[in-house]
């Protein structure tokens, strides 16, 4: 995906309709990174807090219910300016690895099949905060991997943002 970040990827037929990609990412420095969801207690990292790993460093983010539950986080990788941004941009079936094309439209098309996404009223301003890290690669769970994004957050913020709003 970028220099020294690895993605293992397992399609899972009967997850979703058309199948339902799950991901973990690896960053190869000399303290290796795995990276996927969990639980908030298997993974002690401070919101905002920078950690060095020898080789890339990576800033924690709390995003509370962005896209799940009061657990969510995300990672951006300083160096390759990768964010690991976990479900928020889900897309069903067995993708590429890594995208050029848009994201935001099979999430928002995911989002209606499958529910997965919680949306409130912080939804679309934590994205926003970010868009701010303005990351040249988007590191999905479930989907294709993101390049040239520099659209892709504002626009998946502005189609939350619509399914929050009343009438």
């Amino acid at each position: 995906m970028a220099d020294g970040i690895y993605r293992l990827s397992t399609c899972i037929p009967d997850a979703a309709p058309g199948g339902c990609t799950f991901k973990q990412f690896v960053v190869v420095v000399d303290e290796p990174l795995p990276f996927h969801t969990g639980p908030r207690r298997m993974f002690p990292l401070a919101d905002g807090e920078v950690i060095d790993l020898g080789g890339k460093r990576v800033r924690h983010s709390d995003t509370p219910h962005v896209p799940h539950n009061s657990e969510s986080r995300v990672l951006f990788e300083e160096a390759t300016g990768t964010l690991f941004y976990g479900d928020l941009s889900t897309r069903a079936g067995n993708v590429p690895a890594v995208t050029d094309r848009d994201i935001v439209e099979p999430a928002l098309a995911a989002k209606a099949l499958l529910h997965a996404t919680s949306l409130s009223t912080s939804t679309a301003p934590l994205i926003r905060c970010l868009e701010r890290l303005d990351p040249p690669m988007l590191a999905l769970m479930r989907g294709s991997s993101k390049r040239c994004c520099s659209d892709a957050l504002s626009r998946l913020a502005d189609g939350y943002g619509a399914l929050v709003r009343p009438g």
